[in-house]
């Protein structure tokens, strides 16, 4: 092995004004449709992939002191209020057939005696 020394060692810069860019038209670009039958699919069965438990103990937790949290405030003026007209609502209509009535017969209900001690007028 025969090391140089720097000082022996030369630099060239070669100014970017003697470099050339060439730019190739889309036209004569092509594209290459590969059909799908062509392609494979390789199904790799459960039993070769691995699964690893992190435990818990390799978690860490960054807890935010509430004093470096900000809260923006953000006056109602600010705030749009969209009224929607009601010619815009819909409105479903559910004819008798689907209603239905139920009779409760005068011995399912209680009355109560209130006594008119217990009432107040204003």
């Amino acid at each position: 092995t025969t090391n140089i020394p720097s000082s022996q060692l030369s630099t060239t810069i070669i100014p970017s004004s003697q470099f050339s860019t060439t730019n190739i038209p889309s036209s004569q670009l092509s594209t290459t449709n590969i059909p799908s039958s062509q392609l494979s699919t390789t199904n790799i069965p459960t039993s070769q992939l691995s699964t690893t438990n992190i435990p818990s103990s390799q978690f860490f937790t960054i807890n935010i002191p509430s004093s470096q949290l900000s809260t923006t405030n953000i006056p109602t003026s600010q705030l749009s209020t969209t009224s929607i007209p009601s010619s815009h609502l819909p409105t479903t209509h559910i004819p008798s057939s689907q209603l239905s009535t139920t009779n409760i017969s005068s011995s399912q209900l209680s009355t109560t005696n209130i006594p008119s001690s217990q009432l107040s007028t204003t």
